[in-house]
């Protein structure tokens, strides 16, 4: 741990390890769009689903819609407005650990995931230093999603304008 803490020091990104503005902005980011919007997996045991009377049955994939539940409204009021404020600690601690999983989960959670959020945090802060961003007139809204792609991918391109601070 010392020597994690000394190389963050040293390369001045300490600040970055804390809960941020940048992090909730990320995690809500993700959470509205996630960039896989289907999570797989294949069933290992005999299961039936509550309140049904379907049995997936030992061997059969499942597909679980990411955006679908980080897009419900029992999880998440008014879950089309972006609202970073609602994962800030204590409003996060109410969520239950499934409502949020854009790099997966248990086992096959993504590996690289914090090496991804930290790059994104640089990224982010090394841009909005130095430029402003805005959304181009030629963008279609409201964007919409190509339903055809496992990636989630727009259906039309986004442009943004650039200008140097």
């Amino acid at each position: 741990m010392k020597c994690k803490c000394l190389i963050l020091v040293s390369l001045n990104l300490w600040p970055l390890t804390k809960v941020s503005f940048w992090e909730l902005n990320i995690t809500e980011s993700l959470r509205k769009y996630p960039p896989a919007g289907v999570q797989t997996r294949v069933c290992t045991k005999k299961y039936r689903i509550p309140d049904t009377e379907v049995i997936l049955s030992e061997g059969t994939p499942v597909f679980i819609s990411t955006q679908g539940i980080q897009c419900d409204s029992s999880y998440y009021p008014n879950p089309e407005q972006f609202d970073p404020e609602r994962f800030d600690l204590d409003q996060k601690s109410s969520l239950p650990s499934c409502a949020w999983f854009p790099f997966g989960a248990g086992p096959r959670w993504c590996i690289g995931n914090q090496f991804g959020l930290m790059q994104m945090k640089v990224g982010m802060i090394t841009l909005l230093r130095r430029y402003k961003f805005d959304l181009h007139p030629s963008t279609k809204i409201p964007i919409s999603f190509d339903p055809k792609t496992y990636l989630l991918n727009t259906a039309s391109p986004i442009f943004l304008s650039m200008k140097k601070i």
